[in-house]
């Protein structure tokens, strides 16, 4: 298993210093925002499933979304495009318009076992432990499946619900820097706990590294340390001290004011994160009767993306549908 053992000095190992805002906001033109509308409205009786870009045509903003898509793949890792025209627009307008955004950006995936593309970020009561997408609770810096996360911001909360980026890469740097003897560590796979959501026969648990390095690119994934920390539990593997040592390294560097970037996100905004290149993260937030945070979340592949060995970013490919 090949090891990066040079500091990376490319695109993808930004800093919060080195970003400038215009680096990474992209703000729509009124045009383009009247194009989205438009495309919108026309597809008002179709099913989400069935919507491609033939169905959603973008002359004006497409061009944008797959020049970004390649910079995400490739290059920084992340950006917010502002002036998605949310408002007005009743929930199954709002999720047309989303999934055909999707659909320019990539090929989507499911994102639960009963096969839905679309998840609605809210809380809806769900404790600590269930999927971030169901409660108010913070999120610390992890990544998803797939090798993009589309956010698009509905309504921000009343309090909080902070979205925070941080480059893998760098962090990557930082521990090769700083705690060399702990790099190896984050190559090696780590057990994550299912939570109950398996399908029946399969194991309660899967594996996956953190870090890989593939055709002179590093790729990270990883997924929730909650569930490392569980997964103890049903495997019977415990981990060691130098592992806990690697991880605790790993999240403190993320975090760090000097890596991590700070997005307070408004309604319209559509954050897009790609999983090889940036972690994210989420601070608890507060809701009011009049104004309940919500976003809308996608997975998707690029058409063009990088390519792994077997094995690497479990669920890459989205969530097998074996329920309905």
């Amino acid at each position: 298993m090949p090891i990066c053992r040079e500091i990376i000095e490319d695109a993808s190992a930004w800093t919060a210093a080195s970003l400038r805002e215009r680096d990474w906001l992209i703000e729509l033109t009124a045009e383009q925002a009247a194009e989205l509308h438009a495309a919108t409205a026309a597809v008002a009786d179709r099913e989400l499933t069935d919507l491609d870009r033939a169905d959603f045509p973008l002359p004006l903003t497409g061009s944008l979304l797959a020049d970004l898509v390649r910079e995400l793949e490739f290059g920084r890792g992340f950006a917010v495009v502002r002036g998605i025209p949310v408002a007005g627009l009743a929930e199954p307008a709002l999720e047309r318009l989303f999934v055909g955004l999707g659909v320019h950006l990539g090929q989507i995936t499911a994102q639960t076992r009963s096969g839905e593309i679309l998840n609605h970020v809210r809380d809806v009561g769900a404790d600590s432990t269930a999927r971030g997408y169901t409660s108010k609770y913070g999120l610390p810096f992890h990544t998803d499946g797939t090798d993009l996360l589309a956010l698009l911001c509905v309504t921000p909360a009343v309090e909080g619900g902070r979205s925070s980026v941080s480059s893998a890469v760098s962090v990557h740097n930082r521990v090769l820097r700083e705690r060399p003897e702990l790099l190896g560590l984050l190559y090696k796979e780590y057990l994550y706990d299912k939570r109950g959501a398996q399908a029946e026969g399969e194991s309660p648990f899967y594996a996956n590294q953190i870090f890989g390095y593939f055709d002179g690119k590093l790729a990270c994934r990883y997924y929730n340390r909650g569930r490392v920390e569980s997964a103890q539990e049903v495997s019977g593997i415990r981990l060691s001290d130098a592992e806990r040592a690697a991880l605790d390294a790993f999240e403190e560097f993320a975090a760090s004011p000097e890596l991590r970037l700070d997005v307070d996100l408004r309604a319209g905004d559509l954050m897009l994160i790609d999983n090889n290149v940036a972690l994210h993260s989420r601070t608890e937030f507060t809701d009011s009767a009049e104004q309940r945070r919500h976003l809308m979340r996608l997975a998707i592949n690029p058409r063009e993306q990088r390519v792994f060995p077997d094995g690497f970013a479990k669920y890459r490919e989205g969530y097998p549908v074996t329920a309905r």
